[in-house]
Order: C-alpha cells, then sequence, then structure tokens
C-alpha cells in the first residue's frame, strides 16, 4: 500500500493514547504532521478513515509541502469489543486508490486485533491459572486438614494433565466448580474454562447455549458460537448434567465420541479440542435405572470420578475454612480482622451444614457484619441465629450436642471465675446479661461447691 510512515497509538491505563511502534517519525522532531482529528474521528466512529491531506497540525515541526501527505489512513483495533488503539499511516503517492488501500488495512487490522485480544486473553489465563493453583497450595495456607479432602486434592494435581472427561460428584454446595476449574488449571490446555449450568438454562435455547446457533435457525436467532466453540483448546464444565433433556443427551455423547459440532441452523461440521467436565448431585445410576440418563453418556463422562465429600463429613476443616472466609472478607470490604470466641467455633463444627461450604460462607460473613471488627462471639451467633433462621444458624441452637456443649461452657466459665458471673461473662465472650440467661436457661447456680 505504499506508505511511508505510521505508528501505533493504544490506551495506556490512564485511558491517555500513547504513541508506540514509530515508523520513520520522531516526535521531538516530527517530519510530518500527525492529524489528531482524524485519529479521534477513528476512535469514535469504529470505523476506519482517511483525509487526503491532514488539516489539524498542532504538532507540526516541518509543514512544508515536500513533507505533506498525500494520503492518511487512520484505523482503530478493538480488544473485547471495545477500541484499544488505532494504527495511523501516511504515504505521498498521489496515485494510491484509497478503496483498495482501506481495504488492506481493515484486513490487517482486523487480524491484528485477534492476535492482540488472544495474546492478552493468554496471559490473562495464565495469571487465572496461577491464582488457582497458589490458593490450592497446601503449603501457602492450609484451608483442608481432612484426610478426604487431601486425597481429592491429589487426585486433582493427577488428572489435571489429563485431557479425558471428568465427573465431579458431591451435594450442592460442597465446591464441585472449583474442583472443575482447579482441573483445569493443572492441565496444559490454554484455552478457557467456560461454565453451562443444565438446569439454570431453558431446555429451549440450551442447544444453541452449548453448540450455538446462526441466523435464522429460530426465532430472534443470530450467528453465535456456543460454550464449545469459545472454549476451544480449553474445557467446558456442565454442572447439574443429571438434570440434562434426554433429547439433548445423544447430542452431548456424539460431541464426546468424534469432537465435532454443528451449530443450530447451520450444515458445516466444526472440529473442536476441548476438555469436557461434569458435575452432578443426583443420583445417576438410579437415573439411568429410570430411563431419564443415557447410561452410555454416563460411561464416556465417568473416565474419572471425583467425589467431593459434604462438610458434616469432614468437621476437621471447618474451623480453617472459617478463618479463610473471615480473612477473605477483610480483604475484599476492607474490614478489621475480627477474632472469634472458642465456643463458637465449637458450635459451628457441631452443626451439620446441609448446605455445606456455601452455607457456611453466607453464615461468616453475616458474623463478620455483626462482629464489626470486634470478636465474634456467642451473641452474634444468637442474633445470626434469631434473623436468618431457617436459611441457617438457628437449626444451631436447637441441636442437642450444642445445648450439651455450651451448658458445660458456661460452668467452666463459671468455676475458672470461681463463681464471679461478670468475671465468667468475660471468659466466654458474651455480655453479663446473656450469661446471665443462659445460666437461668440451663439452672446452673453460682455458687461454689
Amino acid at each position: 500500500i505504499h506508505c511511508e510512515q505510521g505508528f501505533i497509538a493504544a490506551h495506556d491505563k490512564k485511558g491517555d493514547l500513547v504513541y508506540r511502534a514509530m515508523e520513520n517519525l520522531d516526535f521531538d522532531n516530527a517530519e510530518c504532521p500527525i492529524d489528531h482529528g482524524l485519529i479521534h474521528m477513528a476512535l469514535s466512529n469504529r470505523e476506519t478513515v482517511f483525509h487526503p491531506v491532514a488539516t489539524d497540525q498542532p504538532r507540526a515541526v516541518d509543514a512544508s509541502e515536500k513533507s505533506r501527505p498525500d494520503l492518511i489512513f487512520c484505523t482503530p483495533f478493538f480488544f473485547a469489543g471495545n477500541p484499544e488503539g488505532c494504527l495511523y499511516l501516511t504515504g505521498r503517492n498521489k496515485k494510491l486508490s484509497t478503496a483498495t488501500c482501506k481495504t488492506l488495512i481493515d484486513i490487517l487490522v482486523r487480524y491484528g486485533s485477534a492476535l492482540l485480544e488472544r495474546i492478552r486473553y493468554q496471559i490473562q489465563m495464565t495469571q487465572e491459572r496461577q491464582n488457582l493453583k497458589n490458593r490450592l497450595e497446601l503449603k501457602d495456607e492450609t484451608i483442608i486438614r481432612s484426610e478426604a479432602m487431601i486425597r481429592l486434592y491429589e487426585d486433582i494435581r493427577t488428572i489435571g494433565p489429563i485431557s479425558v472427561p471428568v465427573l465431579i460428584l458431591g451435594e450442592a454446595g460442597t465446591g464441585k466448580e472449583l474442583v472443575a476449574s482447579a482441573l483445569h488449571s493443572f492441565s496444559n490446555r490454554q484455552g478457557a474454562c467456560l461454565t453451562l449450568n443444565c438446569s439454570a438454562i431453558p431446555e429451549g435455547i440450551f442447544e444453541s447455549e452449548l453448540f450455538g446457533s446462526v441466523k435464522g435457525a429460530f426465532h430472534n436467532a443470530v450467528d453465535k458460537p456456543g460454550k464449545l466453540e469459545l472454549a476451544h483448546n480449553g474445557t467446558v464444565f456442565l454442572d447439574e448434567i443429571g438434570d440434562m433433556d434426554l433429547v439433548l443427551q445423544p447430542k452431548l455423547l456424539r460431541f464426546l465420541e468424534n469432537k465435532e459440532i454443528t451449530r443450530l441452523g447451520d450444515i458445516r461440521v466444526k472440529k473442536l479440542d476441548v476438555r469436557i467436565i461434569a458435575a452432578t448431585n443426583r443420583n445417576l445410576e438410579e437415573k439411568i435405572r429410570d430411563n431419564t440418563f443415557r447410561e452410555d453418556l454416563f460411561q464416556r463422562l465417568s473416565c474419572f470420578i471425583l467425589k467431593v465429600p459434604p462438610l458434616r463429613e469432614r468437621q476437621e476443616d471447618i474451623e480453617p475454612l472459617i478463618h479463610f472466609f473471615l480473612k477473605q472478607f477483610s480483604r475484599e470490604y476492607n474490614w478489621s480482622l475480627p477474632a472469634i470466641a472458642d465456643p463458637v467455633i465449637k458450635a459451628l463444627e457441631s452443626y451439620s451444614w446441609p448446605g455445606n461450604i456455601r452455607e457456611l460462607r453466607n453464615s461468616v460473613l453475616r458474623l463478620s457484619v455483626q462482629a464489626k471488627g470486634k470478636t465474634i462471639t456467642m451473641d452474634d451467633l444468637a442474633r445470626i441465629g434469631d434473623n436468618f433462621g431457617r436459611e441457617s444458624l438457628r437449626k444451631v441452637s436447637s441441636l442437642p450436642s450444642l445445648e450439651k456443649m455450651e451448658q458445660k461452657y458456661i460452668r467452666q466459665a463459671l468455676d475458672t471465675a470461681k463463681g464471679n458471673i461478670s468475671e465468667a461473662a468475660k471468659i466466654a465472650g458474651i455480655a453479663r446479661s446473656t450469661f446471665y440467661e443462659k445460666m437461668k436457661k440451663f439452672q446452673i447456680s453460682s455458687d461454689k461447691k
């Protein structure tokens, strides 16, 4: 296209344009004027613009006719759909065809934008993968102590690099999606890890979400890649696979067998490299017997099966998880890190946690809000239970094991304080009035025996 000079202008972190990759240009001693108006027009209109001569010359040093360009092209490039900067080119050939040049430059920048987005995406994925690995490293911060979770962690490290399907089983809230992300992070896959919830998406649009669609395939359909295409060279996590419609199961099975897809309404076949990780809290063997889940699909998905134990079966993980969430909320909301009284931890450890880690996290958040940076006490626990009983901790106060433990703790506090109620309340970390109410509840006398 016979361009003699040019540069790339890209936005910095502040949003200002910074000039890079200059060719035959010295901005301290410019040989040709820079048309800032043209740059602004290209970025605003999101398209290539050109001008026969420069009209705005605020930085011109040599504006002689010799150095004035015959043609200026400015074309924006994009990242994540937004103008990231522009390519600015000038030439001095009056016979140049603007239409031809514009077409060539558009093609050049389109491929350049795609390459830039790919590079940035790869950097982002590498950083996210490393961050997740750091979170899972036992040596950095131990948030798991149970043998079951340590074995699961070792299985993740072993299975992660093997590009075969994995089926994750576990109750709701146990962290199955985190396990899927960890498997992807320990793999060598460079693409994205995308999630699709089989129970949350209406049956009518699930197929297009997974496989993609072309314009006209159905009412209001547009050309759109599905999750499988978007995750090429990566991973797709199919959550709640047990709820997948029986009609769609053969299509997923076909992809697992030949790694090919066809968008909804299209006839073209695309070959993809995508690892499938699926998860469910359903009993798939029962669903197979009920003819609501295909046995051949189950066999394809279950090359490896990982079982995530419920929180009630790994009580020793509760305390480190509590401290992990307290630190997380402290960083996230810029709160003072609260301490937590031992009886509160014992009470939380004695609860069955039907909502598993998700319920524990929400409960710790509520306790953090109540504590306001101070020590979390049994008062806070009781207050949370009263306010959010059905959702979480009201069950704690009704458990016989908790009542017995609470009664024992009140007696121990009184014994340590030698019958002094005020001192015992301080030891227990609760208000004197609350301590006295507990004494009345459990019919405990302050008299020394």
